[in-house]
């Protein structure tokens, strides 16, 4: 049961049945029995610690000019919380105004001066320890949350409002909630979603959001946080395992890795030595397609340090024997974004020019694995099974990458281009000849441009008759649409698939990526029309408020509070559900640095939904 108690003024209609004396303040008591609150309630004192501080260039042991007491925002709020009863309602806070004498132009006497500073600066003190008072209240309350997620990102705020005041405890609830993620179940993909983004209650989602505050606040612990990660088992100990979830895995990485890479990406912006000894310990698993992105990213800072760091990832591939294809592969994207390798990162900046010496050293740990994985194709008896293990291991995979390498060999380390027309020859003794013609043909295709690679792939969705074959030859239009920038195109190809629920979730994801770029480039207004383009309630909040903090941090206050305001407008019109409840939430706490009457009316609208949630 999640109730909801406002006393309202004569202007309102209250809500509930019994009588409500109302308190004697200029604001009326708030009572929001809801399971999220202290979230919110800590982003509202936070927000309000610092507004003291602000208004009145506090600083501690320092005279005040004025002071703006936390009365305003804080008189007559209280937040309490219902596991399954109602536990009570708990009785109003009111926090007395200070008493504040300006300063009189007449007041000469550098004593008065001095004693009236002091003042100020007690009462303003006096209202910051009230209001930690409160957060700390509200970490009680924290404790009794069942749902594990929202009790986790309770924590989390909290700590961060407590950080300055309360440092110890609010390091023990980073660690806290950071550890508490790994007691959240993984939320599954659901079927037949060929575009899903993830879920906001994922544990590495929730682990992301800890550590970039942290990250903000003392990006060492974030990295301690990270590394008390444990190291997943490996594949031979899981041979159960989906293939799909194996693969994804080496693509991005066990747990600890993705949350270290989480830390590396977050420092890179304020301190690259930082960023890259995150990166150093997640290399210690293996280098994944997380961390060569990281790489390009690093190189635009501080080249030295990133080609260390690459000749470090390259040491740490050359330890297996063979070398594993999986890592090796797409750490060619950080030599050259022009070979045609089979996968190929990029970080939508112009990439420097080849470095003769860091080219000549991958392609010679790329061609000694390569020696050892056409043998063990050549010869499957000798290790069966190792196919499974890597990727790209079959003779027409392994023909199609020695056909990429011959021009880079010959260019950068030509006394091996002979080895290179020795393994294509033993591979082609293998191949039927029509294989062999396909490769070729294949790898003539991928020298295409990506607009002309997008024009022959809609060439073959028209000319097919089978509906699942067309959707997939339209869907990696879409994806390399998306992938070069052309999200006008992609977004003009999302109606052509005949699948309904497919196309409403390819149309989201272009839309989120769409935003997502928009915004990082700084074209705002863009990043606006992509996001009101978003069908899911969660993800269309995160977004517009993002690029609502953006707004804000440009001035633009009035500009932000419509781009909520239209938010919420298309979030109303949904059937209710739960996840319209948790959008509302997470719009309750985007408005309150802008509006907060808005933020409370929006939350109490999250609590009615609850309520209903619980009756049905």
């Amino acid at each position: 049961m999640i109730v909801l108690i406002w006393g309202l003024d004569k202007s309102r209609i209250s809500p509930f049945r019994r009588p409500f004396k109302p308190l004697p303040t200029s604001r009326r008591f708030c009572s929001l029995y809801l399971a999220a609150a202290p979230n919110l309630l800590a982003s509202w004192y936070h927000q309000d610690i610092n507004g003291i501080k602000q208004s009145s260039s506090w600083q501690p042991h320092r005279p005040l000019r004025s002071a703006k007491p936390a009365a305003m925002l804080l008189n007559a709020f209280r937040v309490g919380f219902f596991l399954a009863l109602v536990v009570g309602i708990a009785s109003p806070i009111s926090l007395g105004q200070a008493p504040h004498v300006p300063p009189k132009k007449e007041q000469k006497q550098a004593g008065a001066r001095v004693e009236h500073s002091e003042q100020e600066r007690e009462a303003v003190e006096r209202e910051v320890r009230q209001t930690v008072q409160l957060l700390l209240q509200a970490y009680d309350w924290a404790k009794d949350i069942g749902d594990p997620v929202v009790r986790i990102r309770s924590f989390a705020a909290l700590a961060e409002a407590l950080w300055e005041h309360e440092p110890l405890l609010a390091r023990q609830l980073f660690r806290t909630a950071f550890e508490e993620t790994k007691q959240v179940p993984t939320p599954k993909r659901p079927p037949g979603i060929s575009a899903w983004i993830g879920s906001t209650r994922a544990p590495d989602q929730l682990r992301r959001e800890i550590l970039a505050k942290v990250g903000r606040l003392d990006p060492l612990f974030a990295k301690e946080l990270a590394e008390s990660l444990e190291i997943e088992k490996s594949e031979r100990e899981e041979p159960e395992q989906d293939p799909e979830a194996r693969n994804m895995r080496r693509a991005v990485g066990s747990e600890r890795a993705q949350a270290l890479m989480n830390v590396a990406h977050l420092l890179l912006e304020k301190d690259p030595k930082s960023a890259a000894d995150a990166a150093a310990a997640a290399l210690q698993e293996g280098v994944t397609q997380r961390f060569v992105m990281f790489l390009m990213r690093l190189r635009a800072k501080d080249p030295a340090l990133a080609d260390q760091l690459f000749n470090q990832a390259l040491q740490t591939i050359a330890r297996h024997t063979p070398a594993r294809l999986y890592e090796l592969i797409p750490l060619g994207s950080y030599v050259a974004a022009d070979w045609q390798l089979p996968i190929r990162l990029g970080v939508g900046s112009e990439p420097p020019p080849v470095n003769p010496t860091t080219a000549a050293r991958y392609l010679s740990v790329l061609l000694e694995a390569l020696v050892h994985h056409v043998e063990i194709a050549l010869n499957p008896t000798l290790t069966p099974g190792f196919a499974q293990a890597d990727w790209f291991t079959s003779l027409q995979d392994l023909y199609r990458i020695l056909v990429n390498l011959r021009t880079p060999v010959q260019h950068y380390l030509p006394d091996r281009a002979a080895l290179v027309e020795g393994l294509l020859n033993q591979l082609a003794f293998t191949l039927p000849p029509r294989t062999q013609v396909e490769v070729h043909a294949e790898e003539q295709r991928r020298t295409l441009s990506p607009e002309e690679k997008i024009a022959d792939l809609l060439r073959q969705a028209e000319r097919t008759s089978d509906a699942e074959e067309r959707d997939a030859l339209l869907f990696e239009a879409i994806f390399e649409a998306t992938r070069i920038g052309h999200f006008e195109t992609a977004a003009g190809l999302v109606p052509r698939l005949s699948d309904v629920k497919q196309r409403a979730d390819i149309a989201d994801l272009v839309h989120y990526q769409w935003a997502e770029r928009a915004l990082e480039k700084g074209d705002l207004e863009t990043a606006r029309r992509a996001a009101l383009e978003l069908n899911h309630p969660e993800r269309l909040v995160l977004m517009c408020s993002s690029l609502a903090r953006r707004l804000e941090e440009q001035k633009e206050s009035e500009a932000a509070l419509a781009l909520l305001q239209e938010a919420e407008s298309r979030i109303r019109r949904l059937p209710p559900s739960i996840e319209k409840a948790r959008a509302l939430i997470l719009l309750a706490k985007a408005f309150l640095p802008l509006e907060s009457d808005r933020a409370f009316e929006v939350f109490a609208q999250a609590t009615g939904l609850l309520n209903l949630a619980r009756t049905l």
